[in-house]
């Protein structure tokens, strides 16, 4: 499922069971599409870009949630498949 969050942001397709974009970081893919990928038992990616006021932390330490945390407003926040 893709969080509505993050439906209006540049989405990618990721590799099945890895992190690798399936085409270059810039081929964006339209939610259809990504929603198939998905669904085949793809993974997918959401991309900052200049155009966007989008900013992805990935943490993966309890000292750095910790900081992120303390320091930063609440915010959208996912946790990957490894707990983090």
């Amino acid at each position: 499922m893709i969080p509505e969050q993050l439906r209006s942001y540049p989405l990618v397709q990721v590799e099945k069971g890895g992190k690798a974009p399936v085409k270059g970081p810039d081929k964006f893919e339209n939610l259809d599409s990504i929603r198939a990928w998905v669904q085949a038992g793809g993974n997918y990616g959401v991309s900052a870009t200049e155009n966007n006021d989008l900013v992805i932390l990935d943490v993966d330490s309890e000292g750095f949630r910790k900081a992120v945390q303390d320091t930063l407003p609440p915010t959208f926040t996912i946790q990957s498949g490894s707990g983090w």
